[in-house]
């Protein structure tokens, strides 16, 4: 059996709400709670939300968004 952790793969440059709420492992509405306080920085794109990769990796360091 094998029992090493899995390693979790860098996001995409930018990611969509659903691929940022996968690689957070937490809920769609959350992702966008988190932008709408300002937590994470994205891009308004239509009708969608664009996060950068910095601002993930920045949001899971504990940083503030800028």
């Amino acid at each position: 059996m094998d029992t090493e952790c899995p390693v979790l793969e860098r996001p995409p440059i930018l990611s969509k709400t659903p691929e940022a709420a996968r690689f957070l492992r937490c809920s769609e509405p959350l992702v966008r709670e988190y932008i709408r306080e300002g937590r994470i920085r994205a891009v308004k794109v239509g009708r969608g939300y664009r996060i950068p990769r910095e601002s993930i990796e920045a949001f899971l360091a504990g940083k503030d968004a800028q």
